[in-house]
């Protein structure tokens, strides 16, 4: 241990003390920076990208927020990642373009915001498969085409624990939507007027989470096929309709249905069964069905199965 006097204080480990303190400032320096595209390229090239005023050096990475727009077109050709995503702006396009023929993820951890002009679509020419994975919110008052064939699409997946809202505009085109939060509970709340964001989903994958049909459109979800609600998924209807298994007799229930104001309903209506329920061994999740009836003017609550509700814990509750 080191030490010298000075005008008779003691002064013991100064050097690695200033040695901790610089690392740290030099370190919070790093950590961000916002990333404004300067020209038409690939998003991996660094040289299309302003980086705090300055050309970059690298790419964006996790902790770098994004924006795109000025008219320029940013080519994704493999693995990419940003904190947040802006595109567009009121008067300028900016386009993000998934393009070539291989596998790859963009992992946007928190919000997208797609502008009046801002635009995210596959390359019209590609045959490729890749995925957007959002931790965040999705503010869509553009255009997002996320599909073109199932040789050439993008799948849309939820991911972390924040509540993720989906809001905005009318303009969708979707193929598979994947719900994969980090617990049941962690929230996907669709907000888009009338249903339009749900409408425009070929597929939806329920992993894990909850996912909240809170707007007054309808929502057929995976109508052609029996439906099945997992062990880890949670599905709540605030307010509008869902139909499950629309055109079909079955609604398998291993999770947990949530009817907070709005209308469920189960099955075709010349189905011949209803809900059928069973506890997946390996969880400790109970099936379960919930029906909260605020009684409000604006809203009742419904639950509708052509045929026979068999084995499952009801909770009606009334405010």
């Amino acid at each position: 241990k080191k030490s010298s006097r000075l005008q008779g204080y003691t002064i013991i480990n100064m050097v690695p003390v200033v040695l901790i303190v610089c690392l740290v400032f030099f370190g919070a320096q790093n950590a961000s920076a916002a990333y404004v595209c300067r020209a038409t390229g690939d998003w991996n090239d660094p040289t299309i990208w302003n980086s705090n005023g300055a050309i970059a050096s690298t790419p964006p990475a996790t902790t770098d927020t994004v924006t795109i727009d000025n008219g320029y077109t940013v080519t994704l050709t493999g693995n990419a990642n940003c904190y947040r995503l802006s595109l567009g702006s009121g008067t300028t396009i900016g386009i993000l373009e998934f393009s070539s023929a291989r596998y790859y993820t963009l992992t946007v951890t928190e919000n997208i915001t797609v502008n009046g002009q801002g635009i995210i679509r596959t390359g019209a020419t590609t045959t490729g498969s890749y995925k957007l994975s959002v931790g965040g919110n999705i503010l869509n008052n553009g255009n997002i085409y996320l599909y073109q064939s199932d040789n050439n699409q993008v799948d849309l997946e939820f991911i972390n624990s924040t509540t993720s809202l989906i809001y905005g505009g009318t303009n969708w085109t979707l193929g598979n939507v994947i719900l994969n939060k980090s617990s049941r509970t962690s929230i996907l709340n669709i907000q888009t007027a009338n249903a339009m964001f749900e409408t425009a989903i070929r597929v939806f994958y329920g992993t894990q989470g909850t996912y909240i049909h809170n707007n007054a459109g309808t929502y057929s979800i995976n109508p052609d096929s029996n439906f099945t609600i997992g062990p880890n998924m949670i599905y709540q209807v605030q307010l509008g309709t869902m139909n499950f298994s629309a055109n079909n007799d079955i609604l398998y229930l291993n999770g947990e249905l949530q009817i907070t104001g709005g209308t469920a309903n189960i099955g075709r209506s010349t189905g011949l069964e209803g809900i059928r329920t069973e506890k997946i061994s390996t969880t400790t999740i109970i099936p379960k069905i919930t029906v909260l009836n605020g009684r409000s003017e604006e809203h009742t609550s419904e639950l509708q199965s052509p045929y026979v509700i068999s084995y499952a814990v009801f909770c009606l509750k009334k405010k």
